[in-house]
């Protein structure tokens, strides 16, 4: 199991923060939605996200 030490814990709350500041783009914006298979929505912003943060834990935990 991962502990988290003081430094990856910053890591973790940088990446946030940033996701947090990259999704500001979206707000206040007709953003594009798709039906993911299941036929439950999915937004521009929410596929943005979710590549974000699947690239910046890849990289800080290999």
């Amino acid at each position: 199991m991962l502990t988290l030490n003081e430094h990856l814990l910053n890591q973790v709350l940088l990446i946030a923060y940033q996701a947090g500041k990259h999704l500001q783009q979206f707000y206040q914006k007709q953003v594009h939605v798709e039906l993911k298979e299941d036929n439950t929505p999915v937004t521009e912003a929410d596929l943005f996200v979710s590549q974000f943060l699947t690239r910046k834990i890849d990289r800080t935990f290999p």
